[in-house]
């Protein structure tokens, strides 16, 4: 019994001795980080980023979007062009009175806003079409396959929806509020119309569903709260994101909702929602249910699927990789602030304000 009361004291002081040591490891952050790594290795999926190439440019926008090899911006009245082995592709300078540019997803849309003429551009630059919606246009976007025209007052206008080849397909009018977004379901057959409506004492958003032929199906109203995400998903729901919640509509019927706050990005992939929100990723699926719910160390803005297999979150000088399941395979800190980050086939594209690295995710 006497011995066994000796040892105490110095057990004791190895206890402190080993959370002292720890405290000291986990502040210093390049030992953290080597740690981690070290983690990943044992857990036999550790990879990394690799530079496969860097060239200098200067980039002062957030308007930006990477088709395959070509980096196009739209940059102090011009749309710039620069292939990703840093030599320069094409540039198009404007005179228009009031310029919009808009990035889809094979096309450039260019458009004049005071007049409505808008040009279809490829990414070379080319001009594939004009289209002419005759009255002054002060929004234009795509979504999934069909580019949505804006055209509205104070509070209230026009909504157009045109197909691939230019062609109007659908148009609705809105009254009453502030237009926020529009989304058409893969199959063309119905789009959602959000707006914000503010008054003297509250503030609400409308969602309204319509057929392409511009009869209403269903409204929902949604107090104190701001829509800023929808997206069809399975042809007959939606997923609908405000400024504090997220909903799952099925059937013209809301499923399930679930509170959030500060949400940064979503991100929509197979049967999981993404949501990146204050220091946590968020993996829900569609029955509501949380497959994985990650606390993150480090301050991250977005989320973009490098491919089937993984996906990445960066902010201003992380990048982490995650397989879909939420398991992290990855952590790259770099030299410098982050503009962008696109993935490109096997390639991570990652934006500084001075430079462009082209870099590949490797094995360790």
């Amino acid at each position: 019994m006497e011995k066994d009361i000796a040892k105490r004291p110095k057990g004791f002081k190895i206890f402190i001795l080993i959370l002292l040591l720890l405290i000291v490891f986990f502040s210093n952050e390049d030992i953290r980080l080597k740690f981690e790594d070290l983690i990943r290795k044992i857990g036999g999926n550790s990879k990394t980023l690799v530079l496969k190439d860097s060239f200098p440019i200067k980039i002062n926008t957030e308007n930006m979007k990477l088709y395959e090899n070509m980096l196009i911006r739209w940059e102090e009245g011009s749309i710039i062009a620069v292939r990703t082995d840093g030599n320069k592709g094409w540039e198009k300078k404007s005179d228009f009175q009031e310029p919009l540019v808009s990035f889809g997803k094979n096309n450039i849309y260019f458009s004049e806003g005071s007049t409505g003429d808008i040009y279809y551009l490829s990414k070379e630059g080319k001009s594939i079409k004009r289209v002419e919606m005759k009255s002054q246009i002060s929004r234009m976007f795509e979504k999934n396959n069909t580019l949505i025209i804006v055209q509205n007052n104070d509070v209230g206008g026009k909504l157009s929806i045109l197909d691939g080849n230019g062609k109007l397909i659908a148009s609705s009018i809105f009254e009453g509020g502030y237009f926020l977004d529009l989304n058409v379901d893969d199959k063309k057959t119905k789009y959602d119309v959000s707006t914000l409506n503010l008054d003297e004492d509250n503030m609400s958003s409308t969602l309204v569903l319509y057929e392409m032929n511009g009869k209403e199906i269903n409204r929902y109203k949604f107090n104190d709260e701001i829509l800023i995400f929808t997206q069809f998903v399975n042809n007959d729901s939606l997923i609908l994101l405000t400024d504090s919640k997220i909903y799952f509509l099925k059937s013209n019927s809301i499923i399930w909702e679930k509170g959030m706050n500060k949400i940064k990005n979503i991100y929509v992939q197979d049967k999981n929602i993404y949501l990146l929100y204050d220091d946590t990723l968020e993996i829900i699926n569609f029955e509501g249910k949380t497959e994985e719910k990650i606390s993150l160390k480090e301050e991250y803005n977005k989320i973009i699927f490098f491919n089937d297999k993984y996906f990445l979150l960066f902010g201003d000088t992380y990048i982490s990789g995650f397989s879909k399941e939420g398991k992290e395979v990855l952590k790259y800190k770099t030299d410098g602030e982050i503009k962008n980050v696109f993935a490109n086939g096997k390639e991570v594209v990652v934006i500084f304000p001075e430079k462009i690295e082209i870099m590949e995710i490797s094995n360790k």
